[in-house]
Formats: C-alpha cells, sequence, structure tokens
C-alpha cells in the first residue's frame, strides 16, 4: 500500500557513443523497466508542458533520459522535430525500432551518450528531463545546466523533475547512483526562468518500507518553467 502526501503546488500563470546500428545492444540497468512501461501514456506533466508549444511549427523537442520514448509519441505525432539523449543502449534500442519512421524520415535523432559527455545541445523549444538529472554526476550538473539554458530558445519550455532531500529507496548496487537537492537548490537553477508550475510530493511506500526493514520515500520536485524572453 502506498500513501501520496502533496505538500506543495504552486499554479504560477552518451556508457558509449555509439549507435544501436552498432550491433545488438547490451542491455542497460533500466532495460527491464523500460519493458515494463511499453505500453504506458506519456507523464502528464509532459502533455501538459507540450500543450504551451504545441501548435508552434516546426517545433523542436530535446528528450534527456528518453526511457522507451513513451513521453514523445505524441510529439512526434503533432510533426516535431525530437532529439533524444540517453546512455543506456536498451534505451536506444528501443526507440529506434518503435519510431523507425521517424528515424528515417529524419524527424527523430537518436544519440546515446552520458549528459556528462554532451558538450553542446541544438537549439529547441522544449527540452524534457523527467527522472534524468538526477542520476548524472552532481559536480557536473551546474555546467551541463548552463548547456540546457543555451539551448532553450527566448520562451522555450524546461520540464522536469528533480529527487528532493527527503529521498530515500534502497537500490539495487546495479543501478545508478544518484543525488538529491534542496527546495533552494532546485529554485536557483531556474533564475533565468519563469516558473510555471512546481509541484513537490512524498510518497511514503510501505510494502517496500515492510520488506526492507526500514522507511522508504519517493520524494520529488515537478517543474515546468519558461525561459526568460
Amino acid at each position: 500500500m502506498k500513501y501520496f502526501f502533496i505538500l506543495l503546488l504552486l499554479n504560477l500563470s552518451f556508457l558509449e557513443k555509439a549507435s544501436a546500428a552498432n550491433g545488438q545492444p547490451k542491455e542497460g540497468p533500466w532495460s527491464e523497466y523500460f519493458q515494463s512501461q511499453i505500453n504506458a501514456r506519456p507523464h502528464d506533466l509532459v502533455t501538459q508542458a507540450f500543450g504551451l508549444i504545441k501548435n508552434k511549427k516546426n517545433a523542436t523537442i530535446i528528450d534527456l533520459g528518453a526511457g522507451n520514448g513513451k513521453d514523445i509519441v505524441n510529439i512526434l505525432k503533432a510533426g516535431a522535430i525530437v532529439y533524444v539523449f540517453d546512455a543506456d543502449p536498451e534505451s536506444v534500442n528501443i526507440i529506434d525500432k518503435r519510431f523507425k519512421y521517424y528515424v528515417r524520415s529524419n524527424k527523430l535523432l537518436i544519440h546515446q551518450m552520458f549528459f556528462e559527455d554532451i558538450k553542446t545541445l541544438p537549439k529547441a523549444d522544449m527540452i524534457i528531463a523527467l527522472c534524468a538529472l538526477p542520476f548524472m554526476k552532481k559536480d557536473k550538473l551546474m555546467s551541463f545546466w548552463k548547456i540546457i539554458q543555451e539551448s532553450l530558445n527566448p520562451n522555450g519550455i524546461f520540464v522536469g523533475t528533480f529527487f528532493g532531500e527527503k529521498h530515500y529507496a534502497k537500490r539495487d548496487p546495479k543501478q545508478p547512483k544518484l543525488f538529491r537537492l534542496s527546495r533552494e537548490e532546485i529554485l536557483n537553477l531556474f533564475t533565468h526562468f519563469h516558473i510555471l508550475n512546481f509541484y513537490e510530493e512524498i510518497e511514503y511506500d510501505e510494502s517496500s518500507s515492510k520488506s526492507w526493514g526500514s522507511d522508504q520515500f519517493d520524494h520529488r520536485y515537478k517543474i515546468i518553467a519558461r525561459k526568460k524572453g
């Protein structure tokens, strides 16, 4: 059983740089999860954010940590050009197969790389980063955040999530490490943005807590923000 506590709601107005095409990719640490979520709907947060720019012709979208591509299904159908970046080879393989038509028509461009290895990003009207940035090296976050800000066009939209200080979940040692940020640290990232929506959520997982013998919490911040013009 899980209990949800909504603490705050403000509604303010490359692993390898090789392509999946270079042979059969090895399974990454997220392979099982990607497959289990293959038919999942796009995240409501992404749908809401895309609604702010969906009428823009030839919109360019970047999805950082695209997983199995569930969040770009409707975006591709709407005619946008999408760049995806994910270090997991299985993610790249799934997306390449799932959206073959868009890959062949150059509407979807796939890059397998760690965020730490990205030196520049294409100009974009929206950047998606759901449960992605907290898995990079924390000491590289600020330099990569500057790349994100430079990539976004004036009035461009950022939609993403960060783990809060109370986030605690025992993890398989094979799973990537993650970092947590305070509310103040997260808000400081957005000094060049107008925050449109800011949610803070804590989920207490009673079942996992009993299994592990310690309290397990999912504490995350969900944000939609518009870059200042």
